[in-house]
């Protein structure tokens, strides 16, 4: 009979210690949320400059380029040469609902758009107004 533990098997060699993951995922984690925090910023930051630059150059265009009752030739041209958007329309001449022709021209961001409205005969500026779509 053999004694007791005169023969041990080798041992077999220790696994070696688990990776830590925690840095590594942390840091993912990290940059999934910083990401879109730092595009959403960046996003209102342009937004909020862009409609400030739309409020002030349509209302400088409104106030200082139309003139109720001087020509209206060459306003569009104006409107554009400020970088504003310009829309004609047409007058009706619906007997019911007779409406003089008139152009906007505003500027803003996706659905905040301010707008110089001017209604005119053709030859002279009836009324200007400002409006905005919020």
């Amino acid at each position: 009979m053999n004694p007791p533990n005169a023969y041990a098997p080798p041992l077999a060699a220790a696994p070696p210690p688990p990776k830590r993951r925690g840095a590594g995922c942390l840091r993912t984690a990290a940059i999934l949320v910083a990401v879109p925090v730092v595009l959403l910023g960046v996003f209102l930051v342009v937004m909020v400059i862009k409609l400030k630059w739309a409020r002030a150059t349509t209302n400088a265009f409104c106030s200082e380029d139309v003139v109720v009752g001087a020509p209206v030739a060459g306003l569009e041209a104006k409107a554009r040469a400020r970088r504003l958007d310009v829309i004609s329309i047409p007058a009706t001449t619906k007997p019911s609902e007779p409406r003089p022709a008139s152009f906007m021209a505003g500027e803003g961001f996706a659905f905040a758009r301010i707008f110089c409205t001017v209604e005119h005969d053709g030859v002279l500026v009836l009324t200007k107004r400002v409006s905005s779509i919020d």
